[in-house]
């Protein structure tokens, strides 16, 4: 939950240290406006185009809107799987939550890799 207690300064310069706000301002204030506004609209999972092809339903909250805005909610995660998988592997992504690294994982191995995928939720 955001501290709601931030002053405007604050705000701006939390902004300002974001990855995407460094290479694209413009580009990093539209997509959390228009992030915003879009779940005020509707409710239900929002389909974008992402990485290498693929299509991922983002949900309300969490590291969604941060995939929404950088591309992934971790980006040297990310990467570090860009390098180190390779087809044929198997990959397991436990606390896949929404599968940004799932889809990743199954782009990377192919069709004859394995990804398993789990969220463990009570």
């Amino acid at each position: 939950m955001p501290n709601r207690d931030l002053g405007v300064a604050a705000l701006v310069q939390r902004l300002r240290d974001r990855p995407d706000f460094r290479r694209h301002p413009l580009r990093a204030i539209w997509r959390r406006t228009w992030w915003r506004v879009r779940w005020r609209l509707t409710r239900r999972p929002w389909l974008v185009a992402w990485h290498e092809g693929l299509r991922i339903a983002l949900p309300k909250g969490g590291p969604a809107a941060l995939v929404y805005y950088q591309g992934f909610s971790e980006p040297d995660t990310a990467d570090l799987l860009r390098a180190l998988l390779q087809p044929g592997m198997v990959l397991a992504d436990v606390g896949a939550h929404f599968g940004e690294y799932t889809l990743l994982g199954a782009r990377r191995v192919g069709d004859t890799g394995e990804v398993h995928a789990f969220e463990p939720d009570p």
